[in-house]
């Protein structure tokens, strides 16, 4: 593959991971995998900038991709160290740096075995060259369509991930044993305290009652809530209905 199919393909691996490390860790922890798993895709063909070293060669190997592992695991630990966002310790840290970064390498050299030319994963321990010759490098079709396949869903899987409703806790926690006074599990749970808003504190909520601002008047069945300026004409359209409804029920002297 080229760097847009090893990209895509990495991408497309790493995205069922994102809610998975997001609920386990954090989010935080997530993005950084992400773009250690990007940063990855196209490392091994560092080799093709160095005169000295063959394409395809030691950077292609299972012994290539342990030492990047063993390096995005300590880098993972530095920067989980340098603030508190991660969320993780520093074993967990290693572990999950390690086992991205060694992966995104082995997903690279994945990449590359189902081309004509090949890899020596083992090498130099073993010269076993294995080719599945599915399809050239430079094939542009494949290349793109893997791209965007796994653009798309690493996309989708953040865009999911980070979508969704994040619960609140009540205020204070939730108490580890039930008040004495709780005769069942409803009662339990209804006296759990709770964070509770004033409507005041929103701002741009206001309850009118003919006209007139006031505090919420529970039962009124003639206040009508608004969200200034958006429900404004719909309270005066309510009123003059109101009116003319009064004038045609007027009784005819």
């Amino acid at each position: 593959m080229y760097r847009d199919g090893h990209v895509g393909f990495n991408a497309l691996l790493y995205a069922p991971f994102v809610p998975l490390v997001t609920a386990r860790w954090s989010l935080a922890l997530a993005l950084w995998g992400a773009a250690l798993a990007i940063v990855t895709a196209t490392l091994p063909d560092v080799d093709q900038a160095i005169a000295r070293i063959d394409h395809r060669g030691p950077t292609h190997t299972v012994w290539f991709a342990c030492l990047v592992g063993l390096v995005a695991g300590a880098g993972t630990v530095l920067v989980a160290h340098s603030g508190q966002a991660f969320d993780v310790g520093a074993s967990a840290g290693f572990g999950f740096g390690f086992a991205v970064g060694t992966g995104g390498i082995l997903a690279h050299l994945a990449g590359d075995v189902v081309t004509p030319m090949g890899i020596s994963p083992l090498a130099p321990v073993s010269r076993a060259h294995v080719t599945f010759d599915a399809f050239k490098s430079k094939n542009g079709r494949i290349n793109r369509a893997v791209l965007l396949v796994g653009a798309v869903a690493l996309l989708a899987s953040l865009a999911l991930t980070i979508g969704q409703p994040i619960g609140v806790a009540p205020a204070g926690g939730y108490p580890s044993v039930a008040p004495r006074h709780a005769t069942s599990a409803i009662d339990a749970a209804q006296s759990r305290p709770v964070a509770v808003i004033p409507w005041t504190a929103i701002p741009g909520l206001q309850l009118v009652s003919n006209g007139n601002s006031h505090g919420i008047p529970f039962g009124e069945s003639e206040s009508i809530a608004r969200c200034e300026p958006i429900a404004r004409p719909a309270a005066s359209a309510i009123d003059r209905l109101r009116s003319r409804f009064r004038s045609w029920n007027r009784p005819i002297a």
